[in-house]
C-alpha cells in the first residue's frame, strides 16, 4: 500500500486540478497506470483488512486457550502404551517445556503482536 500511495502521489504531483470542482486532472500517459494503481492499492487493503480480522480471530483463540485455569504441559515425556519406547537420544534432545518457560513464551508472543493474551 505504501508504494501504491507513493507512486499515486509522484502521478497526483504530475497532474492538474480542475479549478471548478478541484479534481484530479491525470495527463493521457499515466491514466492507464493510475487506474492499475488504485486497483492494487484497493486490493491491498482488503488483503490487510482480512489478514487482520484473521489475526484478531487467533488471538481470540489464544486468548481462550491461555486463560484456561489448568496447566499448560509437562516436562516429561509420556510412555506411548501401544507403541515401543521413544529412543533416549530422542527424548534427550526433544526441548522441556515446564511452565515457566511457556510462560515466556507467551510473554515474547505478546511482545511481538503488541497486545495481552492473558487476563490481568
Amino acid at each position: 500500500m505504501a508504494r501504491a500511495d507513493a507512486r499515486l502521489a509522484e502521478i497526483g504531483a504530475r497532474s492538474g486540478r480542475d479549478t471548478e470542482t478541484d479534481r484530479l486532472i491525470i495527463p493521457a500517459q499515466f491514466a492507464a497506470e493510475y487506474e492499475q494503481t488504485l486497483a492494487d492499492r484497493d486490493a491491498a487493503q482488503q488483503q490487510t483488512q482480512r489478514l487482520q480480522l484473521a489475526l484478531d480471530r487467533a488471538m481470540e483463540r489464544l486468548k481462550l486457550r491461555i486463560a484456561k485455569p489448568r496447566l499448560y504441559g509437562s516436562g516429561s515425556v509420556p510412555r506411548p502404551r501401544i507403541l515401543s519406547p521413544l529412543p533416549d537420544t530422542y527424548v534427550r534432545a526433544q526441548p522441556s517445556h515446564s511452565d515457566d518457560s511457556l510462560q515466556t513464551m507467551i510473554e515474547q508472543l505478546e511482545a511481538v503482536l503488541g497486545t495481552p493474551l492473558r487476563r490481568s
